[in-house]
């Protein structure tokens, strides 16, 4: 289906029997377009809630479509409003800071606790309080990508003991 058939599919009058039919099979084409686009972004920027994305979008869409300028433009007006609610959804998600951290974890004895060579079973709570910079190391690895993620466990974190026990 071409865009300019996903438009006139959406602006069919509902009414008639055939006119229902072209707009579901107009909308599940546009749904899964965005879809694409929203995939895509989530795989080579940072990840997006790709089903969130594709519903706000979609929504804007039909709330926008008088707007619309015909099928000849209707994919640069779908884009366009996909790119202002991926803007939208980026600004509404906490930002992770960018800034060198201060200072590493160190075991007991001195060791720092990131350094592949520390011991298996070494104690990750000096004085009996948590790590807590390990403990916020963990947090942001678990906000990266499964790919990213298992890259930097396997680099820096294998082997070293969880702070909260055995994961």
């Amino acid at each position: 289906m071409e865009w300019h058939e996903i438009y006139a599919g959406l602006t069919q009058d509902p009414g008639r029997p055939e006119g229902e039919r072209a707009r579901v099979f107009a909308w599940l084409e546009l749904e899964e377009r965005i879809r694409r686009w929203a995939e895509h972004d989530s795989r080579t920027t940072a990840p997006l809630p790709v089903d969130e994305l594709v519903s706000d979008t979609c929504e804007a869409v039909w709330r926008n479509l008088p707007a619309a300028r015909g099928g000849a433009t209707f994919a640069g007006f779908v884009f366009g409003q996909y790119r202002n609610q991926r803007r939208l959804r980026r600004s509404r998600e906490p930002r992770l800071s960018r800034r060198p951290v201060d200072a590493e974890p160190r075991l007991p004895g001195g060791e720092s606790a990131l350094d592949e060579h520390a011991p298996a079973g070494a104690n990750l709570e000096p004085a009996g309080e948590p790590c807590v910079l390990l403990l916020q190391l963990r947090s942001c690895l678990e906000q990266l990508p499964t790919r990213p993620r298992a890259a930097v466990k396997l680099r820096f974190l294998d082997g070293a003991p969880s702070p909260t026990g055995p994961e």
